[in-house]
């Protein structure tokens, strides 16, 4: 009897200690695996937020320096075609009609917007190709496309060339605006405006000119440089331009100066002028012009850290100069102005 209770307490001790281990985690022990996991995956997110953060950096970097050397294909492109280009003299003047050599275009181009502080930095006149198949918009309205005029005007189709007046500003906005769609830093505006098609006797247009088009006054006195400075605009307002790039340094950076221009040589290569001129204020869109030999330098400083710290803080500073990439180029024109 003895040994038959003796089985049953043994058994039945045995079934509460099994039963004792399937009731789960304590409290203790579930703050100790909360802590142990936190002390695994803060790192972890960490690590994976720094991984991400960096990511973001080197995309913004990546994009400014395809984009700057995109732009820069681009205006070397569209210099190559130039025929003359501007020096600061004809740039920082306004047209001065009682002294052609203090003459200038200043006050001739389009003026900048109210909302904008921007300046002109590279000018030029250049050969603009028409393809025979373009359409052009017509006297009283309408459009006619360019063999249509060229067969007109010459008696055969074909394509043309005509002049064209072509400039690239610095365009920067004076106040932050969250509805503008640009950067708060500086970007980079072209406008063109061209030639039209005449009739044989040159006193009709079959295909009007540009708003404003007035062509190059090469039947002024003085030298080439003396008449170019005398051009006045034609009728009618300025149609928008086209932004180029965004993202580029703003003007009155604190970056280091831009690339030097030569200004020292004299006689047969005569010297470089920068536009524009004023070294401390202007060093993200500098070109170093020689009208004479039709050379141009241009030198573009782009912002990354505008397209992450958007509407924040943006300034220039030596550890950070690697969101700001630089390219340059040197084009000399193709074609050339006959001037006697």
């Amino acid at each position: 009897m003895m040994r038959t209770i003796q089985f049953l307490l043994r058994n039945q001790l045995q079934r509460k200690k099994y039963k004792k281990g399937n009731d789960g985690f304590t409290l203790i022990e579930l703050l100790v695996a909360m802590i142990i996991a936190a002390i695994i995956i803060t790192p972890l997110l960490g690590f994976m937020l720094n991984v991400m953060r960096t990511d973001q950096q080197e995309q913004a970097k990546v994009s400014s320096e395809q984009e700057l050397q995109a732009a820069i294909d681009f205006i070397s492109q569209d210099l190559q075609q130039a025929v003359y280009v501007y020096d600061n003299d004809g740039l920082s003047r306004n047209n001065n009609a009682g002294t052609p050599k203090n003459s200038g275009i200043k006050d001739q181009l389009p003026n900048c917007p109210a909302s904008t502080k921007c300046t002109p930095v590279l000018v030029f006149w250049k050969r603009l190709f028409l393809d025979k198949e373009m359409s052009l918009a017509k006297k009283g309205g309408g459009s006619i496309q360019v063999k249509e005029a060229i067969k007109t005007a010459q008696g055969q189709e074909g394509d043309t060339f005509v002049y064209s007046l072509v400039g690239y500003y610095l365009v920067e906005d004076n106040n932050t605006n969250n509805n503008n769609p640009w950067s708060d830093v500086a970007r980079i505006h072209r406008f063109e405006i061209r030639d039209g098609i005449k009739t044989a006797d040159r006193k009709e247009f079959l295909a009007i000119p540009s708003n404003g088009f007035a062509p190059p006054p090469l039947g002024k006195t003085g030298n080439l440089k003396t008449k170019m400075n005398q051009w006045k605009k034609g009728n009618g307002n300025y149609d928008v331009g086209d932004v180029v790039i965004d993202y580029v340094e703003k003007i009155d950076s604190k970056a280091p100066q831009a690339m030097e221009c030569d200004t020292t040589r004299s006689g047969i290569d005569i010297s470089e002028q920068r536009v524009p001129s004023d070294k401390n204020k202007y060093k993200s869109f500098v070109a170093c012009v020689n009208s004479k030999k039709n050379s141009v330098r241009v030198y573009i400083r782009g912002n990354a850290l505008a397209r992450i710290n958007l509407r924040k803080t943006n300034d220039y500073t030596d550890g950070l100069s690697s969101y700001f990439p630089v390219v340059s180029t040197q084009v000399k024109g193709r074609s050339f102005l006959f001037s006697k």
